[in-house]
């Protein structure tokens, strides 16, 4: 999917594409902020998602998902080179998808990045309408350990990172790919 940017595994989740048929042919391509149709939070969206196609594919069950960044200006050299090894620092990724309740692209679990790719931790995604990420700064590592030991709903834990970084930002600027903060 999407040049092999974007891998799921399907194995041990359901897919439910139009007419409530289980099987079917799901494509993904990638896509700027400017081609998505659905609302977005306004404090958490990514520049670029992944959409995929047919739209209002429903998704139950454990889904495994993995997505490599892409380049910017032909390099990954936004990221952090600091992610493997012995010496390797974590950086969590707030996984964003469309929430079939409402339409809305919203934060939906969180993903680690491992050298240019993010591995979903634990996620709650629904649909693969649109699927992006952004960073979550190393400042709520905490916050993000109490959501994936299961200490935090997913509901919490975007609220109570929504009041942090509404606290500490600067004017409108929403949570983004800008890099480690």
């Amino acid at each position: 999917m999407a040049s092999s940017a974007l891998i799921l595994d399907v194995s041990q989740a359901q897919l439910t594409f139009e007419g409530g048929k289980s099987t079917g042919l799901l494509l993904s391509q990638f896509t700027e902020i400017s081609a998505v149709s659905e609302l977005l939070d306004p404090d958490f969206y990514a520049p670029w998602y992944f959409a995929a196609f047919p739209q209002g594919v429903k998704l139950s069950g454990e889904l495994g998902l993995e997505m490599t960044l892409p380049t910017y200006e032909g390099s990954h050299a936004y990221l952090p080179q600091d992610t493997q090894g012995a010496a390797a620092k974590t950086y969590y990724m707030l996984l964003l998808a469309t929430d079939m309740s409402n339409g809305v692209v919203v934060p939906k679990g969180v993903g680690q990045l491992v050298g240019t790719k993010v591995i979903a931790l634990k996620h709650h995604i629904n649909s693969l309408n649109h699927v992006g990420v952004v960073y979550i700064p190393q400042a709520y590592n905490t916050l993000v350990k109490e959501y994936l030991d299961g200490d935090l709903p997913l509901t919490g834990f975007v609220s109570t990172l929504r009041r942090e970084i509404r606290s500490v930002r600067q004017g409108d600027k929403p949570l983004s790919m800008t890099g480690p903060q």
